[in-house]
């Protein structure tokens, strides 16, 4: 036999309080009596209690040794093993996506779910462990592989439903995985979802039980998209598509707010399981952060409310230092976003590349090259280390490696004639983006040339006049993919992002800190150490609470600032299976391996200490 918890065994310390009581003397009065011979036991009882006298063997002291020796070995949770089978993982599954805040399940789905996995664990045997999964936009474990119910019930307490589309996926192959689904386990997963995230499949021979709770077609519409764009004049156009979950037509205004301010309120009529597209054209032109709502209060309020930015981003600051190229100048000035400063190399300061994003030298150089990002066209020989003389490159075509550059990006180099070009050396700070036989024709770089500062960098070893690289429909792409590549500014591949969608936020030149301010006003401050070195991007991924999340940049320059929308992701289902386990068939379950497991005695003990109890206190009013 062994003993889950021997230190109680200390416990056992109490017998000798129990043995002194009978070497008490009891202090009884004195009192003048006519005859002795009615106290014949009153005066033995006196005898016993005299503490000189020997202790003489009592049962009532017998058994309350036992009843102590049985209640000590039962808070010592003794247990023997037996044959028997191991227990088994249950792997409980809990849905907190968006859809678990409908309230069409006598409160919240989230909440009937908990309230049902709580039951679930006080009911779970002592020789079985959990694990319990959050399901939302990236799963993660609560807690693993436990058997103590207060450690896993705690695991539950504070969490909420959020806002994003759950994956569904990734949260079952978790599940599948601490069950056991890869090495022969006997685990079963248990999947508290709502009704309308996709069901789960079984797979790798785990036993699944499917728990939905909700109605599927429960009455629901939802905003499941908002854009906006400057329209003709002053105004501003916008488009809001409207899904109905439901099995019934439902019928709602839409109240669109600018900057806080109610601007339109058009009406929509959705048929059951369709969508619609809204229009309103509108709105004014100095609008910036536009809101708009569906007045209709159906099972699911967070899906009714969805956000969208017009002018989100600051826009990059860029220098041109060139005599005459009007090619690149058209380009970058009607490039959107980009604020463009032009000088001559003869009125070039170095004052003048401070706060600007890229710095663009067309056939000259200062002799000291400023710290941010750089495009040197058709640099002069014998800089760098890397520019030779020019020579005719009247043979050959431009290619690119097998892995193509950023800059050449949706572009068709082979069409490219070039004049003449400088001779690039390949050096081991920058890579080769494009050649012919000759040699490198454009090179670039994420650190520079070495000992210098850290700074991205392409060099176009030809003048752009003397290719038809300009006059080519290339050539506004290749404008385009150099300023993404060099100076993205504080920026985002979109300007509205769903719930839980991660952010990747373009940097500024010397960009070192970006703080992001989110709808509750909590702060975070992006900054790993004095600066984020050649990164043009950063992730950013707590994106969990719908609203407008404000961006301010610090660097170099000025700081820049910037926003974003981030809107619940609606309700709509999906089919999305686990995938299956080689070689297991979906839906059969492994007998529970055969071992030696533990048979706890405590119940047992409980019962001997309460017979002793009893039996001590039949005695003791026996003798009265």
């Amino acid at each position: 036999m062994s003993f889950a918890a021997p230190g109680y065994a200390a416990l056992a310390a109490l017998a000798a309080l129990i043995v002194i009581q009978y070497f008490l003397k009891l202090r009884r009065p004195a009192r003048t009596m006519p005859s002795t011979f009615l106290w014949q036991r009153a005066l033995a009882d006196t005898r016993a209690n005299a503490p000189w006298q020997r202790l003489h063997p009592d049962p009532l002291l017998l058994l309350q040794l036992l009843a102590l020796a049985a209640l000590v070995l039962a808070l010592m949770r003794p247990y023997v093993l037996r044959p028997g089978s191991v227990g088994e993982d249950v792997v409980a599954v809990l849905d907190a996506s968006l859809t678990t805040q409908a309230t069409d399940a006598g409160g919240t789905r989230f909440a009937a779910e908990v309230a049902a996995l709580r039951g679930l664990i006080a009911n779970l045997p002592p020789e079985h462990s959990m694990s319990i999964v959050r399901m939302d936009a990236r799963p993660r474990v609560l807690i693993a592989r436990t058997a103590d119910h207060g450690a896993l019930s705690g695991a539950l307490d504070g969490q909420a439903p959020g806002f994003a589309r759950p994956d569904v996926r990734a949260a079952l192959a978790l599940a599948y995985g601490l069950a056991g689904g890869q090495g022969g386990g006997s685990g079963r997963v248990e999947v508290f979802r709502a009704a309308t995230t996709a069901p789960p499949e079984p797979a790798g021979g785990i036993a699944l039980t499917d728990r939905p709770f909700g109605n599927a077609r429960s009455a629901n519409l939802a905003i499941t998209a908002f854009a906006a764009a400057k329209g003709a004049g002053s105004t501003v156009s916008a488009i809001i598509r409207v899904v109905n979950t439901g099995d019934r037509s439902l019928d709602s205004d839409i109240e669109i707010r600018a900057d806080g301010k109610l601007v339109d309120v058009p009406s929509v009529s959705v048929p059951a399981g369709q969508q619609v597209a809204v229009e309103s054209g509108t709105l004014p032109g100095s609008s910036h952060v536009l809101e708009a709502t569906l007045t209709l209060s159906d099972t699911l309020q967070a899906d009714n409310t969805a956000w969208t930015v017009l002018n989100a981003t600051s826009g990059s600051h860029v220098l041109l230092v060139s005599a005459a190229n009007i090619f690149l100048r058209y380009a970058l000035a009607t490039s959107p976003g980009v604020t463009l400063r032009e000088v001559t190399p003869a009125g070039y300061a170095p004052r003048f590349a401070a706060g600007q994003d890229l710095v663009i030298f067309d056939g000259w150089l200062p002799a000291t090259l400023p710290a941010t990002n750089l495009l040197l066209v058709h640099p002069p020989a014998g800089r760098l280390g890397l520019v030779g003389a020019a020579k005719a490159r009247s043979v050959g075509t431009p290619r690119t490696d097998d892995d193509p550059a950023a800059l050449l990006r949706y572009m068709t180099v082979g069409a490219i004639h070039i004049a003449a070009s400088a001779q690039l050396q390949a050096v081991a700070w920058a890579r080769v983006a494009l050649r012919d036989p000759g040699g490198p024709l454009i090179l670039e770089s994420t650190s520079g040339p070495p000992g210098g500062a850290a700074r991205k960098m392409v060099v176009i070893g030809f003048d752009l006049n003397a290719s038809d690289l300009v006059l080519s429909l290339d050539f506004p792409v290749f404008v385009s993919n150099v300023l993404a590549w060099l100076a993205p500014g504080l920026s985002f591949d979109a300007t509205t992002y769903q719930a839980g969608t991660v952010v990747h936020i373009g940097l500024g030149a010397g960009a070192t800190s970006i703080a992001v301010r989110g709808p509750d006003g909590s702060t975070r401050v992006l900054s790993p150490g004095q600066s984020f070195g050649a990164a043009s991007s950063v992730p950013f991924a707590d994106t969990g609470q719908p609203g407008i999340y404000a961006l301010t940049e610090t660097g170099s320059g000025p700081p820049l600032h910037a926003q974003f929308a981030v809107s619940a992701a609606a309700a709509a289902p999906e089919t999305v299976g686990a995938a299956a386990v080689p070689g297991a068939r979906a839906g059969t379950r492994r007998p529970a391996p055969a071992g030696r497991v533990p048979f706890d005695l405590t119940g047992a003990l409980v019962a001997v200490v309460l017979a002793v109890l009893i039996g001590e206190w039949y005695l003791a009013m026996r003798r009265r």
